[in-house]
């Protein structure tokens, strides 16, 4: 009512309980980075293109040298000099309708669908800039695997809608097809379970050092110690337990849905790191995954219920801010090592601050703005299968449908998922030089390669012409023209919110398009 106080009773104990695992979720995140840097950055050599690219462009990666030099860089102007025109030419035309915008970087005008066959998914040609620019810094198996991958996807998709294949409704932010989707979980299994195994050397340092105090065992270089980091570890996975417990989930709901999110966690975590794929979704839910493994007849209503609004926590199927916190631990290593220490407390405290600042100001739109009735997206209207409530929705419709236990046609197709994936392994450790990567598999049938597949392809094609022709000093040679042509998008995308912003208040136009 106008004029009524703010409910602050109301409030106060949702927002200290759910923040509370909001925070412990953030520092598990942070954690599980810690543990891995070195694994990752020493032992695997992963190429971590978004932070190598950020490293290059601020100049302290030590290849490239001052950023004033790598502006004055000849190609780099080019690159920066061709992205930022397209833009800018693009943002022209918005004032006329009698000029055609460039193809490219124009959102949706520039996003072009070719149709396979009835049942086949489309091929989708559009241009993604900072999928192709990051890309360059990416291995050539790893983006060969990618685009690949998604070519098979849509043949096997194909071939499932043909021959009538049904494993009932798909889950949101998942991959577009049910079967793809459990396939691929189960080859993320597999694929986190084999980087645990690869790093069991350097999890036993860590356990000497975390809880034995092995001195011989050097964590100088880690934004926290081994052993603060295994504790808080233990102790936040202790709180998530006993707060999905308390809120109504059984040990077996619990024990599923952790499962799936340390899956989903290290595995999303280490694809981007390895990738540079930053328009990324999970291939199953942890929430889908655990409907379908214990099954709303074994939860009862009120771990149905918990397991719905742990939707909150998938984040656009980007595994809420892991993939992020994997490379705070990377960037650190361009600090001092007497700042590092400050890193962990600063990011945390960083993450708390943004989110206080979004709760306070959705809830104060909802409750003194606009009205959260009239908030535009499906997640706050309630609308559509991407939110809680559409969740929700299908739950009923499985729950109609007798789908009330373990559904073991989705597990065999994630068994199939984790075989072919362990194959994979085993070639390519059998045959040295085997070039197909398991990377591309995990990710295969999510919405977002459809969009970015195309670019990934442009990518390797240009990336394996300079290696062949040049080698490794043309590689370097030509690095600082796709660092000018992501420089030049940020300039673009800024030059086009400003335009927006004083001549198009309230319409808003599409520079990238949102898959």
């Amino acid at each position: 009512m106008p004029g009524a106080a703010f409910p602050w009773g109301e409030w106060f104990s949702v927002l200290f309980w759910w923040g509370a695992l909001i925070v412990s979720i953030l520092a598990i995140h942070l954690c599980l980075s810690v543990l891995l840097r070195k694994q990752w950055m020493e032992y695997e050599r992963l190429s971590f293109p978004v932070a190598t690219a950020l490293l290059e462009l601020t100049g302290v990666s030590g290849t490239t040298g001052t950023l004033r030099t790598l502006v004055r860089n000849r190609l780099f102007q080019w690159g920066f000099g061709l992205t930022f025109a397209i833009i800018a030419w693009n943002v022209f035309t918005w004032f006329t309708v009698n000029l055609p915008m460039f193809p490219f970087l124009a959102g949706r005008y520039g996003r072009h669908v070719i149709s396979v066959a009835p049942g086949f998914p489309s091929i989708v040609t559009t241009f993604v800039l900072l999928t192709f620019c990051l890309g360059y810094f990416t291995k050539l198996e790893v983006l060969f695997s990618l685009w690949f991958f998604h070519v098979v996807q849509i043949c096997v998709v194909g071939l499932f809608n043909r021959f009538g294949l049904d494993l009932g409704a798909n889950d949101p932010w998942s991959s577009s097809h049910p079967a793809i989707g459990w396939m691929t979980f189960g080859g993320m299994a597999v694929f986190v379970g084999w980087g645990f195994w690869i790093a069991r050397s350097h999890f036993r340092d860590v356990f000497r050092k975390a809880f034995l105090r092995d001195e011989s065992v050097d964590d100088s270089e880690e934004i926290m110690s081994y052993r603060t980091a295994v504790w808080l570890l233990l102790v936040c996975c202790g709180f998530v337990f006993l707060w999905l417990w308390r809120a109504g989930m059984g040990p077996e709901t619990i024990l599923a849905w952790s499962f799936a999110m340390l899956v989903l966690f290290v595995g999303m975590s280490r694809i981007v790191v390895e990738s540079g794929l930053v328009y990324l979704r999970v291939p199953l839910t942890a929430p889908g995954f655990t409907w379908h493994a214990v099954g709303v007849g074994n939860m009862g209503p009120a771990g149905a219920s918990i397991l719905t609004l742990t939707m909150s926590l998938v984040a656009d199927g980007k595994t809420f801010a892991t993939t992020q916190m994997a490379h705070v631990p990377r960037l650190s290593m361009a600090m001092a090592k007497r700042s590092r220490k400050a890193v962990a407390p600063t990011v945390l405290i960083g993450c708390l601050l943004g989110a206080a600042v979004v709760i306070i100001f959705v809830i104060y739109q909802g409750y003194y703005g606009i009205g959260s009735a009239n908030f535009g997206r499906t997640t706050f209207k309630g609308i559509g299968s991407l939110n809680g409530a559409g969740f929700s929705r299908l739950a009923v419709s499985r729950i109609q449908g007798d789908l009330l236990f373990t559904d073991w046609n989705r597990f065999l197709f994630m068994g199939i998922g984790g075989i072919f994936t362990g194959t994979l392994y085993f070639l390519r450790y059998r045959f040295p030089g085997f070039p197909i990567h398991p990377i591309g598999f995990t990710i295969c049938g999510m919405v977002e390669m459809q969009d970015n597949s195309f670019s990934i392809f442009l990518m390797w094609g240009v990336k394996t012409i300079i290696m062949k022709l040049g080698g490794l000093e043309r590689y370097r040679h030509y690095a600082p023209f796709f660092l000018g042509m992501i420089m030049g998008y940020i300039a673009g995308v800024f030059l086009g919110v400003f335009v927006d912003v004083f001549w198009f208040p309230g319409e808003g136009h599409e520079i990238h398009c949102d898959p």
